[in-house]
């Protein structure tokens, strides 16, 4: 529905979404309440819209992506883990094989 309405910085021409309801009893000149954004007053919305609705995606659509990157950021703490537990292992078990008592100013029989 197309509506006019006068601002401090004069007439306004917009398009505006509005409910079944609304539009059901509107003819040219009838009175529909709405709000716009003062810094751009062809963003209006009717006041039907105005408790939230919209926001509803957002909301869902945020709470989807934090449980992602939640599970995410575990996952790769959980892999971290794991690599330096292998690390450390795999170091551990080198130094005790090729190594064991050749440490600075050991004497071992055939040096």
């Amino acid at each position: 529905m197309t509506v006019r309405f006068g601002t401090a910085a004069g007439s306004v021409r917009a398009d505006v979404d509005v409910s079944l309801s609304s539009a059901i009893g509107s003819e040219p000149g009838a009175r529909i309440p709405v709000s716009y954004n003062p810094a751009d007053p062809t963003e209006v919305v009717h006041v039907d819209y105005l408790d939230g609705r919209d926001a509803d995606g957002v909301r869902q659509g945020s709470i989807v992506i934090g449980l992602l990157a939640a599970g995410l950021l575990a996952g790769a703490a959980r892999e971290a883990v794991r690599a330096q537990r292998q690390t450390a292992a795999a170091s551990g078990s080198a130094a005790a094989s090729g190594s064991a008592g050749k440490g600075p100013g050991s004497l071992h029989a055939g040096d």
